[in-house]
């Protein structure tokens, strides 16, 4: 069964993700798949991913079933490619969030279509049943380590206020994106609403009332931007969102996290 999530469930980011839930339990012998198949916009099977990317990721929250997760592309003749996801047929083995990435192989002519991500079980002896989910499938066009940048810290400003965000990246087999602490540039789309003080990674000024565009690059790694909404007076958050693990058991701990909504 597929579902979109929404919060309180398992969302890495924005409000939605896509639930995959499977049940293998008394399946026949042999192979057992469960898919997330993908469409375009028009309908046709496939999503059609632009130019000729080198590696494709995404954040998957895993419920320790120890499955084998896969994907399937389709190449520009319309020939379709098994890709793997975890190294081993139990790999898909851990619980919570994780980054994954993976490669195009070469033998695929671009352009190309993602047609499935699905979790398959080839032993008997484990056909269980569980829910896993699947947030920002990205495509990657160079050979950066970095497979996505946040800016954190943001929120509408007024004018004559001022704030020192963070720049957060996203590497191949984390758990959570991690701080940077130097080398991240910030530009202003508009330095009379909004300036960046400093020569690189430093505070932003709100000017005066409007909208800007704050980008901040690092490396060759894929740039963040930030629509940031400046007012005459301080903006007032219209909701706070907590959410975290649904069932807890005596003596296990989970993680809480907080959105606010402006």
């Amino acid at each position: 069964e597929l579902d979109l999530a929404e919060r309180p469930e398992r969302i890495y980011y924005g409000r939605h993700a896509a639930a995959l839930t499977y049940d293998f339990v008394g399946s026949e012998s042999g192979t057992s798949a469960a898919y997330l198949n993908f469409k375009d916009p028009d309908g046709s099977t496939g999503r059609s991913i632009p130019g000729s990317p080198k590696a494709l990721g995404l954040w998957v929250y895993g419920d320790g079933g120890n499955h084998w997760l896969r994907a399937q592309l389709q190449d520009s003749a319309g020939g379709k490619h098994a890709v793997d996801l975890t190294a081993t047929t139990s790999g898909f083995s851990w619980k919570g969030w994780k980054y994954v990435k993976f490669n195009v192989p070469s033998a695929i002519k671009t352009p190309l279509k993602v047609n499935q991500i699905y979790v398959t079980e080839l032993k008997d002896t484990n056909k269980n049943k569980g829910t896993v989910y699947f947030d920002r499938l990205t495509a990657f066009y160079t050979a950066s380590p970095v497979y996505g940048l946040d800016i954190g810290g943001l929120t509408p400003m007024g004018a004559g206020e001022s704030v020192m965000p963070q720049v957060y990246a996203t590497y191949e087999g984390q758990t959570e994106p991690a701080l940077l602490t130097s080398g991240v540039e910030l530009t202003s789309s508009d330095e009379t609403i909004a300036t960046v003080t400093g020569a690189t990674y430093d505070t932003i000024e709100a000017l005066a009332p409007g909208t800007v565009t704050i980008t901040a690059e690092y490396g060759d790694a894929p740039r963040a931007q930030y629509e940031l909404h400046i007012t005459q007076d301080t903006s007032v958050p219209h909701e706070f969102l907590f959410y975290g693990p649904l069932p807890l058991e005596t003596s296990v701990h989970g993680e809480l996290r907080t959105t606010v909504g402006y």
